[in-house]
């Protein structure tokens, strides 16, 4: 059954596996040698995966997750939970409900945005060494605990759609450590486990937070590439693979070199055989000649056995005899026979007693007196004795038995070398003859004594042997009838194919060890080839989908500066290796610009563009951005609302830290369901969070609990005035009446554009009542909204008192407490009637 290819927009954002691999080299079952090259070499990659940390990944294979809270204590200055000086007792907390796709945390500098992006990257990826706002990148590099504190402390819970929950904590007290627990929905007990650098490659590789070190470095023109470059990679697997398939190649290459050599020389070897032979043997017909296998991928143990049969009739093993070696072996011991003749003439005439040996001693005594003082006797007995010219007499006469011995031991020499090299060899094999049993042995035991030593001095055993054989008259006989025997048993075709078979024994061994490595040189070569054209279609089809996805935000983002266009060219890989060196190509109608050449807002635009184009993939469905619209105009940020809106419908959770006021009005014209949290932080360096999704309702709240907080029972002012009380509490509820008046105009405005404009009209309305006027027009006759704001209109004195509250010259009436109540009331029943005519 052949396997399934892989959607490469699944793989976006993470680095593939063994198994997404082998769907991309092997989509059916390998039918070929690079094919069965490829398998082996995928199932060598698997074997060496660490597997450590398999559970993990397999955890977070059964997303998509999505936040659902932050937990911080002592995290870059974070005092809650801390036990400082003024400390809250608890952590700060921040939940991201389910129906909230897109939330804001908003809040001025300082007040703890970009800390909670960090803190969610180092809880995800398990510590601050792969966070990427924690590594060397500038001058000033944030810290993760809080001056004064004992530890840092961050806990953040993700959610899937079945209910599981993941718990990442993270904590830096005398060292850090990171934990994950699982808890699946149907189970009460977590699997709890370490994450390791497996975990952090696979976070971090989705890019899901984006906090401000990446818009202030890692993202900035000359990053950018390398940004990519990462959102690009295919992963270590396919590296493994290469240096695998590297490894094989190279070894089956020099095994092809070592097998070649060895046939070249198989070769060689078989032609200066049939030269001999043939010289040898020139009434013999010369055998065909063998035909050596052309590649290390032949049958070579079935064609050894097809060329040299086994001898099926006899165990002799076939030798090749010379023609002329019987004369030669005759003509050396005629040679021998005489020089030794000669020699025994040489030392009778010459009538000396003295060995050869004696008269080496005697030359080296003259030999001395030459070298010194004439008056010099070693002998110690005068200065010439009479015996010595006696001595000088012997030594002249017997230099012609020298030269005779020396003849002698020559020729020697010659028989001896020519008996152990041809006849020895013969006498080995033919004493299984037992027609000739007798002459071997005869011939055996002359020729053994000159194994071990050689024939240098007539007082050796060499010597003597060599004397027995020339004198023997029978060594001749026995020669010719041993030689005579074996050529006529053995065919000239058997001593042929002995000789070519003893040419490819070493061939045959080289074969055995190098052959089977030799062969994988065309699937290893194939391997090879077949990786780096997978390896490009694989990157070139991510690199496709990210064109594909950062096309749309490009264009609505950049479309002031022309950018219509995204391409990402990688150099074709070789047998160097696989080529991952991305360029990043912008065109605008065609013509290459340069990114460059944007402005700040533009260039931050691309950055976006391409974030999202890769960012939010499974199995993280969310993505939290810290100051996302820096440095752009109006016209971007409205484009960029437009985009988180689409990705929200889309199912995609969006977080969006930002000081921007200006982003949360836009976003409010575009997202349906925007959540909007409001941050501060106090002296102490408390985090304090308060839900501003509807900007009214924390007004309201404010103005009941400065009335509640500021009468006593009997109803009197306690810390203010009645008069400053009256001020404040009817600001805020004129504040609430114009939030929920830009609120509502967005939310009943038939297009983005529409609400845009309403919210422009209502800026240009000083006071309430033209506020409230304004709304009314915005919407139909028949809109029930417009029957509400009637209502608020007609009740004068409830907008005299908002005026007179607001211009800080309350009368006695409007200070009441109750009557400040009543007002409260109404303010807030307006606000909610309001509101329920959008729903």
């Amino acid at each position: 059954m052949g396997k399934t290819t892989i959607d490469h927009r699944e793989t976006l954002g993470r680095t593939m596996s063994v198994a997404d691999v082998e769907k991309v080299l092997l989509p059916r079952t390998p039918q070929d040698a690079g094919g069965q090259v490829l398998a082996d070499a995928l199932a060598e990659c698997r074997s060496r995966i660490d597997t450590a940390e398999d559970e993990l990944e397999d955890v977070l294979a059964t997303g998509p997750w999505e936040l659902r809270s932050v937990e911080l204590s002592g995290f870059r200055g974070i005092a809650n939970g801390t036990g400082k000086p003024g400390a809250h007792d608890e952590p700060f907390l921040q939940e991201f409900p389910r129906s909230a796709r897109v939330f804001v945390l908003q809040g001025a500098n300082g007040t703890g945005k970009s800390t909670i992006t960090d803190a969610l990257e180092v809880a995800l990826v398990g510590g601050t060494e792969p966070a990427a706002a924690f590594t060397p990148s500038a001058l000033q590099q944030p810290v993760t605990r809080h001056a004064g504190a004992q530890r840092s402390d961050v806990v953040v819970t993700l959610e899937n759609d079945h209910g599981d929950r993941l718990r990442l904590s993270w904590s830096d007290g005398a060292s850090e450590r990171a934990e994950v627990a699982w808890l699946p929905a149907d189970s009460s007990e977590p699997m709890t486990a370490r994450p390791g650098p497996a975990w952090a490659q696979a976070i971090a590789s989705r890019h899901s937070i984006v906090g401000y070190d990446h818009w202030t470095h890692r993202l900035r023109v000359g990053h950018l590439t390398t940004f990519v470059h990462d959102r690009l990679r295919l992963g270590p697997v396919w590296w493994d693979l290469w240096h695998v398939l590297q490894r094989e190649h190279s070894q089956s290459t020099d095994a092809l070199t070592v097998w070649n050599q060895a046939r070249q020389e198989a070769a060689a070897a078989l032609d200066q055989v049939d030269e001999r032979l043939a010289l040898r043997h020139p009434y013999t017909s010369m055998p065909p000649k063998v035909r050596l296998p052309e590649s290390p991928g032949a049958d070579a143990e079935a064609w050894f056995n097809q060329t040299f049969p086994a001898a099926t009739t006899s165990t002799r093993v076939p030798v090749d005899i010379d023609p002329r070696m019987t004369n030669a072996i005759l003509d050396a011991q005629d040679e021998a026979r005489a020089a030794l003749e000669s020699y025994r003439r040489a030392k009778k005439k010459q009538d000396s007693s003295l060995a050869s040996d004696e008269l080496q001693v005697l030359q080296d005594l003259f030999e001395h007196l030459a070298a010194n003082s004439p008056g010099s006797n070693p002998t110690g007995e005068g200065e010439r004795p009479a015996w010595l010219d006696q001595a000088r007499r012997v030594l002249q006469d017997s230099q012609e038995v020298r030269e005779e011995f020396n003849l002698a031991q020559a020729r020697f020499s010659e028989l001896r070398d020519l008996l152990l090299e041809q006849l020895l060899p013969l006498l080995k094999i033919a004493k299984g003859s037992p027609d000739i049993s007798a002459a071997v042995q005869r011939l055996r035991s002359a020729i053994d004594p000159l194994v071990e030593t050689a024939p240098r001095s007539e007082r050796e055993d060499g010597w003597r042997a060599a004397t027995k054989i020339v004198e023997s008259s029978t060594f001749s006989s026995d020669v010719a009838t041993v030689v005579d025997a074996l050529w006529t048993t053995v065919d000239i075709s058997d001593v042929w194919q002995s000789a070519r078979r003893d040419c490819c024994r070493q061939f045959m061994t080289v074969h055995r060890s190098s052959g089977k490595a030799a062969a994988k040189v065309p699937g290893t070569a194939a391997a090879l080839k077949r990786l780096g054209a997978a390896f490009d279609q694989a990157h070139q089809a991510r690199r496709t989908v990210i064109a594909e996805l950062a096309a749309g935000p490009l264009r609505g983002l950049l479309v002031d500066a022309g950018i219509d266009e995204l391409a990402l060219d990688v150099p074709a890989s070789d047998q160097e290796g696989l080529n991952e060196t991305t360029t990043l190509r912008l065109f605008a109608q065609g013509v290459e610009t340069s990114p460059g050449s944007l402005s700040a807002g533009q260039y931050n635009a691309l950055v976006l563009a391409l974030l999202l184009s890769s960012a939010g993939q499974a199995p993280l469905r969310f993505v939290v951005l810290d100051d996302p619209v820096h440095a752009m105009d109006d016209f971007r940020t409205d484009k960029f609302a437009e985009l988180i809106a689409s990705r929200a419908a889309d199912g995609e959770q969006v977080v969006l830290l930002t000081h921007d006021q200006r982003l949360v009005d836009v976003l409010r014209q575009h997202v349906t369901d925007l959540n909007v949290v409001k941050l501060s932080r106090d002296e102490h360096g408390n985090v304090f969070s308060l839900d501003a999704t509807h900007p009214w309702q924390p007004l309201i709240d404010d103005a009941a609990r400065i009335l509640h907080s500021n009468t006593d029972k009997d109803g009197r002012a306690k810390q203010l005035s009645a008069a400053t009380t009256a001020v404040l509490v009817l600001s805020f509820c004129r504040q609430a009446i114009d939030a929920v008046l830009r609120e509502f105009v967005v939310e009943a405005a038939s297009t983005p554009a529409a609400g845009k404009d309403s919210i422009a009209r209502l800026g240009r309305a000083f006071t309430t009542r033209r506020a409230l006027e304004t709304a009314q027009k915005a919407v139909a006759r028949e809109h029930a909204a417009h029957a509400v704001i009637g209502v608020l209109l007609s009740h004068q004195a409830f907008l005299k008192d908002l005026n007179a509250g607001s211009h800080g010259d309350p009368d006695s009436r409007i200070t009441a407490p109750e009557h400040l109540r009543i007002r409260v009331r109404e303010t807030a029943r307006f606000c909610s009637d309001l509101l329920r005519t959008t729903a």
